[in-house]
């Protein structure tokens, strides 16, 4: 499902059947049409969908991983011991130890809210594009930083 909107004139439009013929989530592979005051922007609501999709597979991979390796840590105890040379390593390990656990679980946070949003955005634009088409309306759009 695509939604079309034009930057420069102030209108644009989604075809009767809600489909664009040049349509992508990504800058780089993005078809654009331009006439001399206007182009139109195209949003592959479905390719934005999968992006979504893959991104929350990878928050639950990180998540995953990120317990793994805290379970086998805590599996091991503490085994360097309580001599001088087990205190020097102990010095050495617990804080990059913590610090990969944190990374690993912020990051899954951070992928999940980003998993969220596309979601929303994509559930925003669906319910613009259905709402447009059922009554008829261009779907326009005009940028926020007055580009």
């Amino acid at each position: 499902m695509d939604v079309s909107s034009s930057a420069g004139s102030g209108s644009g439009s989604a075809g009767s059947d809600g489909q664009s013929s040049a349509s992508s989530a990504s800058s780089s592979s993005s078809s654009s049409s331009s006439s001399s005051s206007d182009s139109q922007v195209h949003v592959d609501t479905d390719k934005l969908q999968q992006a979504a999709d893959t991104l929350g597979e990878l928050a639950w991979s990180l998540k995953h991983a990120t317990d793994s390796f805290q379970d086998q840590s805590d599996s091991y105890g503490e085994p360097w011991g309580d001599d001088k040379t087990g205190k020097n390593f102990v010095g050495q390990y617990q804080q990059p130890h913590s610090d990969a656990v944190q990374a690993g679980t912020d990051g899954s946070s951070a992928l999940t809210d980003a998993t969220g949003q596309l979601t929303d955005l994509v559930s925003a634009l669906k319910s613009i594009e259905a709402q447009a088409l059922a009554t008829g309306q261009q779907v326009s759009v005009e940028p926020a930083d007055g580009a």
